[in-house]
């Protein structure tokens, strides 16, 4: 609680000061996400050097009993490590389920370390709008199904060959459509058809989750007059030099090159 009485009306969230010894359970909020090495170890120094665990607070809410972390995981695994195998007591500015709103982490952390597109859609799709969630959901379910990037699959999302930071930020915003999930499929079939299509040789896995080479094969299937069949047919039957190229102007070059192809039969 604050003793600057001249500040005291102003006075909003208490912070608490909370043994880390396990007096009282600490869990991780859903969408956290797991601490670095490499990240722990550098906080760790700095609290050695100088222990301003006080003057940063950790966020959570307190529900059925226990303290859940949504702002501040990092903070709370260095205090629990402590200093010299002594663990430290941590600070916390506590809310109420009622009061938590599922979106701070994401505000929260975004503003310190970016945030990638992953974190947003497992954050929405474990949020209390259960229209959202299910979108979101599915969206997880096309990213570990396809070897495909989030970006590309945004991208569909919107029916464009790439993904702009508009539909960047929508997606961040939870506003991501189904308007479009027809193409989605039939361009994440066709991407998934090219993993077993080519023998001379075979396309690495390196290749096929770049997503220069991914955008290359969405601008073909967009282009008049390409046809994928003959495409993917001419690539079985010839040489190619995808595994070898980077950009995605090479990419697409290669790709009208193999389609344009007489091959014989």
């Amino acid at each position: 609680m604050s003793t600057i009485k001249e500040l005291s009306k102003y006075e909003a969230y208490p912070v608490y000061k909370i043994p880390t010894d396990g007096t009282i359970k600490i869990v991780k909020a859903e969408g956290q996400r797991e601490p670095l090495p490499i990240s722990l170890s550098r906080l760790q120094k700095s609290i050695e050097r100088c222990n301003l665990l006080k003057q940063k607070p950790i966020n959570a809410v307190w529900y059925k009993k226990e303290l859940i972390v949504f702002d501040g995981w990092h903070r709370y695994i260095s205090a629990k490590v402590g200093i010299k195998g002594k663990s430290l007591e941590a600070f916390f500015i506590v809310v109420t389920e009622d009061e938590y709103d599922d979106e701070w982490m994401a505000h929260l952390n975004s503003c310190q370390q970016n945030w990638k597109p992953m974190h947003y859609a497992n954050m929405f799709s474990k949020g209390k709008d259960k229209d959202k969630a299910s979108i979101y959901t599915k969206f997880l379910e096309y990213y570990k199904r396809y070897t495909v990037t989030a970006g590309v699959l945004i991208a569909l999302y919107n029916n464009k060959v790439s993904r702009r930071n508009k539909e960047m930020d929508e997606f961040k915003n939870g506003d991501l459509s189904e308007t479009h999930i027809k193409n989605v499929e039939e361009k994440l079939s066709k991407i998934d058809t090219l993993r077993f299509s080519a023998s001379n040789p075979a396309l690495l896995h390196s290749t096929l989750i770049k997503q220069q080479f991914q955008q290359a094969i969405i601008v073909a299937l967009t282009t008049n007059g390409f046809s994928f069949e003959k495409f993917i047919y001419n690539l079985s039957r010839s040489r190619h030099k995808f595994n070898l190229l980077a950009k995605q102007r090479d990419m697409l070059e290669e790709i009208f090159r193999i389609e344009r192809k007489k091959v014989n039969k």
